[in-house]
């Protein structure tokens, strides 16, 4: 389960929606951007013909791209709901490019897509493609900076993060693609991330041990770790100032300043 939102930054305001993925039925749901209060729990329906849903976002296109793991896809809907067809690779799946797909997001300088990908020609990196979705090459070689099992990505003004799940750090990155460090302290099984309206940067983690979501400064330094929701996949910063998380048992709000939880919005 994993979030994006309908607006192409989190500072913008105006955005409406919530996507959330859910890979067991292979659907999207739609939530309230300000209060997560469920609005369409099907507005993406259950899809025959993707194999795992992992990760719904608006492209700067104005269109939905979702991951398929095991379809080794990145798939592109209309703002309706509708697909419309397979957006990368262009030329369709091909293991040598994409195979065990994650997370994906996009570099606002230039449009392209940065995809997670774990396994085949391309394991272990991010894999870049055009703003046609023409396959440009790996983002950088296979386990720089020690990344395994790379699951989300996350672009920043000044650099890229990527977060290992094997690893168990988030990486950081140059937008060119090139090693800086590790951001923040060695997590377990971390997944998805998000930044905050201050800068800081919301990382859920599944792992059994200490498995929760970690807050670090923009700089790396942890300042919050809530554990009253575990076993993490996907992070998101409400209007109203709390968090949403999700888990195998459904999407959760808890607290943004304490991290009690407060209720389950879909079970």
């Amino acid at each position: 389960l994993g979030f994006d939102y309908s607006g192409n930054t989190l500072e913008n305001r105006d955005a409406n929606y919530l996507l959330v993925s859910e890979s067991s039925n292979n659907s999207v749901m739609l939530l309230d951007f300000s209060t997560g209060n469920l609005v369409k729990p099907d507005f993406i329906p259950p899809q025959s013909s993707i194999s795992v849903l992992k990760q719904a976002r608006q492209s700067p296109r104005s269109t939905i791209t979702i991951s398929d793991q095991t379809g080794n896809v990145i798939y592109d809907y209309d703002t309706t709901g509708s697909v419309i067809g397979i957006f990368a690779p262009s030329i369709g799946p091909h293991t040598g490019i994409l195979q065990n797909v994650r997370g994906h997001d996009y570099n606002p300088n230039n449009n392209h897509l940065l995809v997670c990908n774990s396994q085949g020609g391309n394991f272990n990196r991010v894999v870049e493609f055009d703003h046609t979705g023409n396959y440009i090459g790996q983002f950088f070689p296979t386990n720089s900076g020690g990344l395994l099992d790379p699951f989300d990505v996350l672009v920043r003004t000044n650099d890229v993060l990527v977060t290992g799940s094997t690893s168990g750090f988030a990486h950081r990155y140059d937008h060119s693609g090139n090693y800086i460090d590790n951001f923040g302290n060695q997590l377990n099984f971390p997944q998805q991330m998000v930044k905050f309206l201050n800068g800081n940067i919301g990382i859920a983690t599944f792992g059994n041990y200490q498995g929760g979501l970690k807050i670090f400064d923009p700089t790396g330094n942890m300042v919050n770790n809530f554990n009253s929701v575990t076993g993490l996949r996907g992070v998101h910063y409400l209007g109203n100032g709390n968090i949403l998380v999700t888990n195998s048992a459904g999407v959760h709000e808890i607290n943004g300043t304490t991290g009690d939880f407060i209720r389950t919005i879909a079970a």
